[in-house]
């Protein structure tokens, strides 16, 4: 089986070693093109492609026809797409003589789109989930060919919860293939009338609404933290007059009874523990 990976991140990087650790013929690596030359996000499938001597396509544009061309002449019978970030079009997803194999972080089809871990703190879901499936010119709507779930924790943030899903992702990966290998998938179609979709925008701005109850609040920020990683959306934040105020921790107050005289964002108190806020349904701090 002659397969294209294109691929960021942990689980691209894991992903591909599991290629070379099973001796699959891996015809071409394709990693986005960063203007800096340096992306922390590719750096590590960069390297593993190389050492192995692997093609390697970096570029801007995964359906550039040019692009498209030179894969179609290493005839590759299957190309996975493990957290490289581009819409395909038709042409590159018509390629494949199996067709195109998408990693989602999101248990599918609740949660397509972009930053569904995030959303998915926000709600207060309980557990989430990541899958494989095929990839259609609709975006995350192709037949799943692989899934898992797993709870969410009570002090989940946005990188933990990421960081599970690529943890999940990977090993997933690795029961995928060995199912290509002993003929033995079952693509489950989608049922899209139970489909939630989220865009690449950053939930409410990055702002926190204090007219939420304390633990949508808490909640909130938790799901914008990724500390000490690079915040890829926005830190949770409230407005200061004319300043934006990023908040590291919120956490729901046990003092329950909230004079009716303060409105939805008062200052109640400030002290070593933090600052106490009022909020829809009690206070937080």
């Amino acid at each position: 089986m002659r397969i294209i990976l294109a691929a960021s991140e942990s689980v691209g990087y894991e992903c591909l070693k599991a290629l070379l650790d099973r001796h699959r013929e891996v015809v071409a690596v394709v990693v986005h093109h960063s203007k800096s030359g340096v992306s922390l996000s590719t750096a590590r499938v960069t390297s593993l492609a190389r050492e192995a001597g692997l093609p390697l396509y970096e570029v801007v544009n995964i359906n550039d026809p040019g692009l498209i061309g030179e894969l179609a002449l290493l005839r590759p019978d299957i190309l996975f797409n493990i957290a490289f970030v581009q819409i395909y079009q038709s042409a590159i997803l018509r390629l494949p003589r199996l067709g195109c194999i998408n990693f989602h972080p999101g248990p599918l089809p609740r949660y397509g789109g972009s930053n569904g871990w995030v959303w998915a703190i926000i709600n207060g879901e309980a557990e989430y989930g990541v899958c494989f499936h095929y990839m259609r010119e609709k975006v995350d709507a192709g037949d799943i060919v692989a899934r898992d779930t797993f709870p969410i924790s009570a002090e989940e943030t946005g990188r933990s919860l990421l960081s599970t899903c690529f943890r999940s992702g990977a090993m997933l990966f690795q029961k995928l293939l060995t199912d290509f290998e002993e003929n033995r998938l079952a693509p489950i179609h989608q049922d899209l009338t139970q489909r939630s979709y989220y865009y690449n925008r950053v939930p409410n701005g990055g702002f926190i609404d204090f007219s939420w109850d304390a633990a949508k609040i808490c909640r909130f920020v938790r799901a914008l933290t990724f500390s000490p990683f690079p915040n890829p959306l926005s830190p949770p934040m409230l407005s200061f007059g004319d300043a934006k105020l990023v908040v590291t921790k919120a956490a729901k107050s046990a003092e329950i009874e909230v004079n009716p005289k303060h409105r939805p964002g008062t200052v109640i108190r400030v002290d070593e523990t933090g600052v106490l806020v009022s909020a829809g349904d009690g206070s937080v701090i």
